[in-house]
């Protein structure tokens, strides 16, 4: 999981971005609490992605919501969401 945020993140600076919206509503993770334990030990903040100005929202689903909180909640300019409209809200704001 870590390696395709990792991924995903790394095209999205590459392509210049500063606000993304990833709707993961229809991705369901399951992990254990030792997966999820290292999962949350190599949570990183790349620079490029906590710069001025740069936010991620991630919209997941009802399931993975909880799970995504405890991963994302750690890195600067991502936040989790349930709400499509919500996140979309959030990135607007400066």
């Amino acid at each position: 999981m870590i390696a395709y945020i990792d991924r995903i993140h790394g095209d999205l600076v590459r392509a210049g971005l500063s606000r993304v919206l990833a709707d993961e509503t229809n991705c369901h993770v399951h992990m254990n609490l030792d997966e999820l334990g290292r999962a949350l030990r190599e949570v990183r903040e790349p620079e490029e992605l906590t710069a001025a100005g740069r936010k991620s929202a991630v919209v997941s689903s009802n399931v993975n919501h909880i799970l995504s909180q405890h991963i994302f909640d750690p890195v600067k300019n991502i936040k989790v969401f349930t709400d499509r409209e919500t996140a979309r809200k959030w990135l607007t704001e400066s």
